[in-house]
């Protein structure tokens, strides 16, 4: 149901109801938040908060308003230490990329290269290690720039 096409809505107790012309449409709902999804913003804090280093990063997006953050490539960094700053500054991590190659030589991820499938493979489990210790469930795989006339 899009809430906007109707005339008024009221929430009471576990039951919402929308008013359309006369006719009152009343839903069950589990929670106000169900019928009102508000969007979810987290901190990529690779890119954001550059004045301090990374680790004080979860902290500044706490300090910021976020509930949650991303981080690019968490691997210059200690995963337990990483962890145990997120954790104190109360933030989720809930996105962090595996490992995309070397973007000073132009990478933007070696998944799709043939001649670097050994590479992509030996940096899965590493990424599973910091996802795992870092509490975060989701991981980004850049693909790649495909290599012409392959």
């Amino acid at each position: 149901m899009i809430v906007e096409q109707y005339s008024s809505c009221a929430v009471e107790g576990r039951y919402a109801c929308a008013y359309h012309g006369d006719v009152r449409i009343n839903l069950r709902v589990k929670s106000f938040s169900r019928l009102y999804r508000m969007p979810r913003f987290s901190a990529n804090i690779s890119m954001l908060f550059g004045e301090v280093e990374l680790p004080e990063r979860f902290d500044a997006a706490a300090r910021a308003g976020f509930k949650a953050v991303e981080i690019q490539f968490p691997y210059a960094f200690d995963k337990e230490m990483l962890a145990e700053r997120a954790r104190r500054a109360g933030v989720e991590v809930v996105l962090i990329n595996l490992t995309a190659g070397d973007f000073s030589k132009g990478d933007r991820g070696i998944a799709c290269l043939p001649d670097r499938v050994a590479e992509f493979r030996a940096a899965v489990g590493p990424g599973i290690e910091y996802a795992k210790a870092l509490g975060c469930r989701q991981m980004n795989c850049l693909a790649g720039c495909p290599v012409r006339n392959f």
